[in-house]
């Protein structure tokens, strides 16, 4: 019972850290209160994804050292504190963007890297499931946070004080939560005592397959980034009316449900899952692009955005279940923070380019359109590298 407890407290922490994902709800608010343009609303949230995938690599090493419990106190302590900064900032954005950019970042990096880590802990046997259930609710934190945003700012609640609420709630689950998470104690005694060996930085970052690895995350993430803190523009822009405002929604249910999914595709059909799930990605970006000016354009919208969010959910359960096949036992909390790191890289690029873009042309269907050959460049990439390999890699194997 104790291990159904803890899986089911990791998603909790997900799901709050997972809030960050209804962006383009509060970006609204943030241009139609506080006069913020869409370079600024996205910068804030790139910046928050960038530190947040970068800040996963010392969150790994400190989760071995102090522990899940510790660890996600802090998250809390910073997530509260960074909504708390940024209701009292009001419309200065250059306190607005330290609060939910690098702050938020390092909140979401503290307490994202336990359950993953617990989870697979207690149940060695389906790692692809167990890591599909504890992020699925990074995905569908976002459904929540969508209803409370619009259903706070219809109250006629200013966003000053959305912010404070959305941290002190937040906050108060995430100090729950923390007080369940554990390691068995056997995995927590090989980490006291150095009995398991992993590898070093060092010996990962001169290997071949660990580069491919990383440049077919960045490119699987990037449109997929891009449509998350933009969705509500995009469904404006290809005047998509009611179903501009269901995006979020729409796109958080795909982005939650795709990671359990994802994850149990991945114990059946190995590696084989992430060019497929690529493949998917593009269809989707394809379906956006084509469903403007079109019979049934909204229908055709909202399955674009699902399947876009469904792959997306895809990328952050594959790449860190096929590392810790592929790179040997423990590698989710050494080598994939270092992979995690292009999810960051491409959080900065996409979502900044996307508000450059919009900005400058008044229009989204120039990038959706380059959105559609990327996952395609990523998936023949993953291929040249990995197709055709019967088994994983282990920690033992020469670089290369």
């Amino acid at each position: 019972m104790k291990k159904y407890l803890i899986l089911i407290s990791g998603i909790a922490i997900q799901m709050i850290l997972g809030s960050i994902y209804a962006w383009s709800e509060l970006a609204i608010l943030f241009g139609t209160q506080f006069g913020l343009n869409s370079v600024q609303t996205q910068s804030i949230y790139g910046v928050a994804i960038g530190v947040f995938a970068a800040g996963t690599i010392p969150a790994g090493r400190l989760l071995r050292k102090f522990g899940p419990r510790v660890l996600t106190l802090c998250s809390a302590l910073l997530f509260a504190g960074a909504y708390a900064l940024a209701g009292f900032a009001g419309d200065s954005y250059p306190l607005v963007f330290i609060a939910l950019g690098p702050m938020l970042g390092i909140a979401i990096a503290a307490g994202y890297v336990v359950p993953l880590s617990t989870a697979t802990s207690w149940f060695p046997q389906i790692k692809g499931t167990v890591t599909g259930l504890a992020v699925m609710g990074f995905g569908g934190g976002a459904i929540l946070a969508a209803f409370v945003v619009r259903s706070l700012g219809a109250s006629g609640m200013g966003l000053s004080s959305l912010l404070t609420v959305i941290g002190l709630g937040g906050g108060v689950v995430l100090v729950i939560a923390a007080l369940i998470q554990k390691y068995p104690d056997e995995v927590w005694w090989s980490f006291k005592t150095g009995s398991v060996k992993h590898l070093r930085i060092a010996e990962v970052v001169v290997r071949t397959d660990f580069w491919v690895l990383y440049g077919t995350m960045f490119l699987a993430t990037l449109g997929g980034l891009l449509i998350i803190g933009s969705i509500g523009a995009i469904g404006r822009d290809f005047s998509m009316g009611n179903a501009a405002a269901l995006g979020v929604s729409f796109l958080a249910l795909g982005n939650s449900t795709g990671r359990l999914i994802w994850g149990s595709l991945m114990d059946k059909l190995g590696q084989k899952a992430i060019p497929l799930s690529l493949a998917v990605m593009s269809g989707g970006f394809l379906l956006l692009l084509i469903s403007p000016g079109i019979a049934g354009g909204q229908v055709l919208f909202l399955i674009a955005v699902v399947i876009t969010g469904f792959q997306f959910g895809a990328s952050l359960v594959l790449y860190g279940a096929f590392t810790e096949r592929h790179f040997g036992s423990g590698a989710i909390s050494t080598v994939y923070p270092l992979i995690f790191t292009a999810y960051g890289l491409a959080a900065l690029v996409g979502p900044a380019v996307g508000g450059m873009i919009y900005d400058a042309l008044g229009s989204y269907q120039q990038i959706v359109g380059i959105m559609v050959a990327v996952p395609i460049l990523a998936l023949l990439l993953f291929a040249a590298r990995f197709n055709g390999r019967r088994q994983f890699l282990v920690a033992r194997e020469e670089p290369g």
